[in-house]
């Protein structure tokens, strides 16, 4: 009875061990690289890219001069989109939204200290610094996200 018991445990630590083994690789997706130049060149927009993250950002109306860190509590109306115009969310037809930068995409984090006070501008951000290959309501999976953003307040 013993032996009957322990090869049952044999089979089903063995066939634990095959499935687990038998999943498919999970891919980060592309970098978006070519549709973020695409973009630019499209729009003829003078963008800086932020470090070596491929993220970019262009400011079209300078602030005060002082800027945002991580650890603030921002004020902003932002209008977002995919690369093909596709809006996505905005704050434009409402209130200001205000946040701690800790709680929004990595891309955020990055773009919004970029912006003074009373600054604004546009972040093209790679889904690596978004979503990924997450869908998030209209966002499909590996999105470029393209956010004009004013910063009124921090």
């Amino acid at each position: 009875m013993k032996i009957i018991k322990l090869l049952g445990m044999l089979m089903i630590i063995s066939l634990m061990t095959v499935s687990c083994g038998d999943e498919e690789p999970v891919e980060a997706g592309p970098t978006n690289a070519e549709q973020i130049q695409k973009y630019i060149t499209d729009n003829s927009l003078d963008a800086i890219e932020v470090d070596d993250t491929g993220m970019f950002y262009v400011v079209s109306k300078e602030g005060d001069g002082e800027f945002p860190t991580l650890q603030s509590n921002v004020t902003v109306h932002y209008h977002g989109t995919l690369v093909d115009g596709t809006v996505f969310d905005s704050s434009l037809n409402g209130d200001p939204l205000t946040f701690p930068l800790t709680g929004v995409i990595e891309g955020w984090q990055l773009g919004i200290p970029k912006f003074s006070r009373g600054g604004a501008g546009k972040l093209l951000i790679p889904n690596t610094l978004a979503y990924g290959g997450q869908s998030r309501g209209a966002i499909p999976a590996f999105s470029v996200l393209i956010f004009d953003v004013e910063l009124l307040d921090f």
